[in-house]
């Protein structure tokens, strides 16, 4: 749900969304976020950025449920 390459980060709110949506098909238990093809390709300090972001993502969510 997040793009591996040095593209910035999407909005907050779209990734929410998109996460909210999927939930019409799985279980909040059965939810995983992770980005689409995992940070490898890219630096130490974006990886991170973006794994933070999807923890952010996450907490977000959460409080909605």
């Amino acid at each position: 749900c997040v793009d591996p390459g040095d593209s910035p980060l999407p909005p907050l709110t779209a990734v929410v969304e998109r996460a909210r949506a999927a939930l019409k098909y799985v279980e909040p238990k059965n939810l995983l976020l992770a980005p689409d093809c995992g940070l490898m390709t890219i630096g130490r300090e974006l990886a991170r950025a973006k794994a933070r972001f999807l923890v952010d993502v996450a907490k977000e969510l959460r409080r909605s449920l």
